[in-house]
């Protein structure tokens, strides 16, 4: 089990933000390259039913907007993972081959297996 903690460069996401959405997109593209190519796409595909401009933009102009709340849902996070991987292991005698990511999306569902 692995555990993928991208708070900082969530905040470094803002900046771009205040730009424009085009700047902002490919800053997001770069940034989740970083944890994997092929995230990219799959989070791109699956979002092409929203409307960026009104539904997921709004959104996360609201994240960077609420600084306390995006550090206390990172804190919840940081919190829930802690020794999650020995807890797993000790309690069902089982390594996962899986890996938790704190990350920033497109509004679009979690829990993608990328082959």
């Amino acid at each position: 089990m692995k555990i993928i903690d991208t708070y900082e460069e969530i905040k470094k996401l803002e900046s771009s933000m205040r730009l424009n959405t085009t700047a902002f997109l490919e800053e997001w593209k770069r940034y989740i390259a970083n944890i994997s190519p092929l995230l990219v796409e799959k989070l791109i595909q699956d979002s092409n039913n929203y409307n960026l401009k009104k539904e997921v933009i709004p959104v996360i102009e609201q994240a960077f907007s609420e600084e306390d709340i995006l550090r206390q849902v990172h804190e919840i996070f940081l919190e829930v993972t802690k020794d999650l991987s020995k807890k797993v292991e000790n309690n069902l005698k089982y390594q996962l081959d899986i890996d938790i990511i704190f990350y920033l999306g497109l509004c679009n569902g979690a829990g993608w297996q990328l082959i």
